[in-house]
């Protein structure tokens, strides 16, 4: 423990001793690789100039995209011993500080929904602190378009090796209208939101399914999915389907050479439909994970090229 302390205290002290840093940002990332990925486009729209990243939890988003982004430091959270020191103690010691207004801080609003409930709007709240060279942004999922500069969105670069992983797989099926379709079960099963589930109905994927086959030529479905055994035996009726069991990279990098797409309410599908190359009709639940209340969560999650099913 005090080697990694003392290690990341070295690092700091040599961020600090460069002339042309004058300024950090301090995040601590949670969630999935969707998730990591609207926290850097974020990060990234509110970085200044001369202004250092300095972030815990990026491994899944650092693992797929090939970033050539020398202000941004990166401590990895697969260590356990690290992930231990950033989070329980470094991480708590910065929020007292940023509390009590020693360092800058920015905070996501939330609103409050049906009462009992709250979600993230699409506003933050900037406090400036004693110490104004650094800036602790607050732990949050920024999970709307409306919060990170597009152009950004132009350096993010899958990797080479998942690229040629996932055109291989698609080659036998390079003459036909491609469709990914996203069905995430597994650890939604025990997820709720609003007090209510956020499993979508199967007749919400046959439908859009129906809509393609009826409105688009050569359509070829490739389901990505954790649970490819189910899958199989729901869409049997479907030859034209086939069911990717590749790693989440090489699935993420399928998901964006695609033509047209049905997501489940996931920040991974979203991320494959916004970099997909050739894009044409994207399908998604209204309300996103909302739907079974009828009120969108997060505040601003669908995309403005997105088509909402009504369940």
């Amino acid at each position: 423990m005090s080697l990694l302390w003392k290690t990341f205290n070295m690092q700091i002290m040599l961020l600090f001793q460069k002339r042309s840093f004058k300024k950090m940002i301090i995040f601590f990332a949670d969630g999935r690789l969707g998730n990591q990925i609207f926290q850097y486009v974020f990060l990234k729209t509110i970085q200044k100039n001369n202004e250092r990243i300095l972030v815990s939890g990026f491994d899944e988003f650092l693992t797929l995209f090939s970033i050539d982004d020398k202000t941004l430091l990166h401590f990895s959270r697969k260590n356990r011993i690290q992930r231990n020191l950033l989070y329980r103690i470094i991480k708590p010691f910065l929020y007292k500080v940023a509390d009590v207004k020693l360092i800058n801080s920015l905070t996501i609003k939330y609103e409050k929904i049906l009462n009992n409930y709250r979600r993230e709007s699409t506003s933050y709240i900037r406090s400036k602190g004693l110490v104004n060279r650094i800036t602790l942004v607050k732990t949050a999922f920024f999970q709307s378009e409306s919060l990170f500069n597009k152009e950004l969105v132009n350096n993010l670069k899958i990797k080479n090796v998942y690229l040629k992983k996932a055109k291989t797989f698609l080659s036998p099926l390079k003459n036909n209208y491609l469709v990914f379709a996203h069905i995430r079960k597994g650890d939604y099963k025990n997820v709720r939101v609003y007090g209510k589930d956020v499993l979508l109905p199967m007749k919400y994927f046959h439908y859009c399914i129906k809509w393609f086959l009826e409105n688009r030529k050569n359509c070829y479905f490739v389901f990505l999915s954790d649970e490819p055994e189910f899958i199989e035996k729901e869409f049997e009726y479907l030859n034209n389907k086939i069911i990717s069991k590749n790693s989440y990279e090489v699935d993420f990098a399928i998901m964006t050479m695609c033509n047209g797409a049905i997501l489940s309410p996931s920040s991974f599908g979203w991320w494959g439909s916004y970099l997909m190359k050739n894009r044409d009709v994207v399908f998604v639940p209204m309300f996103w994970l909302g739907w079974s209340s009828k009120i969108e969560y997060h505040k601003g999650a669908v995309a403005g090229y997105m088509r909402e099913v009504e369940i």
